[in-house]
């Protein structure tokens, strides 16, 4: 009768009087079975042959490491992650008021926020029907074009001027969407000076004086297609009629003030247009030495300053102080 074994923990069966294999012979009955499947390896850590066979492929190309494009990467994130002060935010309200512009053939129906509406002193007259109160009226502004206000009411919104033709769209001298965007701005500055918000008017203005140092000389020419329209719907001696005779009389060559007597034949120049740059002409002439083409212009040193913005020095700061707080 055979013996019994005591079983050990994790071990079962009766003693048939084979020994159990050791670890070792466990070891090498593993490294047998895989020389089996893979062959026979002259080394541990050796492939198999299925493996060292193939031949490796190449890694992928890593790009070149361009640090400019990381560093404009971060300027651009560090742009839109730009903080403001708490206090500027803005107060949108619940109400809203519906503004009618152009004629009633060709308008554009608006809805904007009444609080920001009111920072116009025109929203706030007795001329304003929707100050009555009335429910199911709407401002109406007839003489002006839609696309001046959407500009408005974008800039209302953001703070920012929504002219400029994109790098794609133009690119040429002379293009016509050069002159598209001057008169895109003067008829925003005239629709801000009938509404009365200085700020806008001052906005508008500064963004002038950014397209006529970008322009080339053919396209600062176009200008003058708005001089009539300018005195026409403007003050006397308001900022911009300053600023497009300042132009003239500082920085159009001779024969560009001849064209304009050519045009003259074609669109009448307004007199007092051509009074206020024949007084600057002079004045630039008869100063010392003759100022040179451009030279000591009010145009150049007006970039970044507020000479032809309407505040004055008792009204409230401008425009570019409460926005850099």
């Amino acid at each position: 009768m055979p013996t019994q074994l005591k079983t050990e923990p994790g071990v079962s069966g009766t003693d048939t009087g084979t020994p159990a294999p050791s670890t070792r012979e466990q070891a090498r009955a593993t490294a047998t079975s895989a020389q089996t499947r893979f062959g026979t390896p002259s080394r541990i850590g050796e492939k198999p042959p299925s493996v060292a066979s193939t031949p490796s492929s190449a890694p992928p190309a890593v790009p070149a490491f361009d640090g400019g494009s990381v560093l404009q990467a971060r300027k651009k994130m560090a742009a839109q992650a730009e903080r403001f002060s708490h206090n500027r935010i803005l107060d949108f309200g619940i109400k809203v008021r519906a503004v009618r512009v152009g004629t009633e053939s060709q308008h554009t129906d608006f809805t904007v926020h009444e609080n920001l509406l009111r920072r116009s002193p025109f929203f706030v007259s007795p001329l304003d029907p929707c100050g009555s109160g009335d429910a199911g009226a709407f401002t109406a502004l007839p003489d002006h074009k839609p696309t001046a206000f959407t500009v408005y009411v974008q800039w209302l919104y953001s703070g920012r001027l929504h002219t400029k033709p994109s790098k794609e769209e133009t690119t040429a001298v002379g293009d016509p969407l050069r002159r598209q965007e001057w008169l895109k701005l003067v008829d925003a500055y005239i629709l801000g000076e009938y509404l009365g918000d200085i700020d806008f008017r001052d906005t508008v203005i500064d963004a002038m004086l950014g397209w006529f140092h970008e322009a080339q000389t053919q396209d600062r020419t176009s200008l003058l297609d708005s001089v009539g329209e300018v005195y026409m719907e403007t003050s006397p001696g308001s900022p911009l009629c300053r600023l497009l005779s300042d132009i003239v009389a500082w920085h159009f060559e001779d024969r560009t003030l001849q064209e304009m007597k050519v045009k003259q034949t074609s669109f009448q120049l307004p007199p007092a247009f051509l009074l206020d740059t024949l007084v600057k002409l002079s004045s630039r002439f008869q100063g010392a030495g003759m100022a040179a083409f451009g030279r000591g212009s009010p145009v150049n040193a007006g970039r970044g300053t507020c000479i032809y913005h309407c505040h004055g020095p008792g009204d409230k700061a401008c425009y570019k102080t409460w926005r850099e707080e």
